[in-house]
């Protein structure tokens, strides 16, 4: 989460929603009208996809510019820095190729970026512990796809003179996440480990269940009761699905 969602693919987002915008994409007479078509897109797909967000708009402040010309960055919400990459693969299949060559292969290439990386995190979620090798090799060839997919971006931004697709050192360790992955399938292991055994989202997830478990209780005065009662009665069946015989005392 803290490498790619509140890092690399942070900036990934921000900087081609900026990038589409500056490429005419989007509606409007300047940035800030275009970020606003580009916020009203997104919010579509969300109601059609049954998506919620937190975040309420595009702006220039929400992606920390203070100028047109500074590097545009992620939000603070990781879940909502999925669902930007998401919907950037959508819009990206169908969007229509511009006259312009150079505008033609900015577009292919973050087309080609974005689904690799897309499709990247979607198999690691998807997938257990431990992945077979053959899903392991098409998730390292992807990661790899989307660090050099990214790293040209950073570079076709810069021979345009915009400040886009910011390199920094978060992208050196999504690279060390992939390499990883990589020395694994290629020593020959029958059970590649997949990254997301170790990652924070798993602590998150755990308190995210206690937090809507209490955000049901109505009475403040039963709050501590009633959660705790709960999460005792969660905890009984959850041992009785995955264990056999009597559940132990409760904790």
């Amino acid at each position: 989460m803290h490498t790619f969602n509140l890092g690399v693919g942070g900036d990934l987002s921000a900087s081609s929603i900026v990038a589409l915008c500056n490429l005419g994409q989007f509606r409007g007479r300047g940035l800030p009208s275009r970020l606003d078509h580009a916020y009203e897109t997104f919010a579509c797909w969300c109601r059609l996809n049954k998506k919620t967000v937190s975040t309420k708009s595009f702006e220039k402040k929400k992606f920390h510019m203070k100028s047109n010309n500074a590097y545009p960055r992620g939000v603070s919400k990781a879940h909502d820095v999925t669902l930007f990459c998401k919907w950037l693969g959508h819009f990206l299949g169908s969007v229509q190729c511009p006259p312009v060559k150079e505008d033609a292969d900015f577009l292919e290439v973050l087309r080609w970026t974005m689904v690799a990386t897309n499709s990247f995190f979607s198999m690691l979620y998807r997938g257990g512990i431990w992945l077979s090798v053959d899903t392991a090799k098409v998730v390292v060839a992807n990661g790899y796809k989307a660090i050099d997919g990214y790293a040209a971006l950073a570079s076709l931004s810069a021979e345009r003179g915009w400040r886009m697709y910011r390199v920094r050192p978060k992208l050196h360790m999504w690279t060390h996440v992939v390499k990883d992955l990589d020395r694994q399938v290629a020593g020959g292991m029958e059970h590649i480990q997949n990254p997301c055994s170790w990652s924070c989202w798993s602590d998150e997830d755990y308190v995210g269940r206690i937090a809507r478990l209490s955000r049901r209780i109505g009475s403040p005065r039963l709050v501590v009761t009633r959660v705790i009662t709960r999460s005792l009665m969660s905890y009984r069946r959850h041992f009785q699905r995955n264990f056999s015989g009597p559940p132990p005392p409760d904790p």
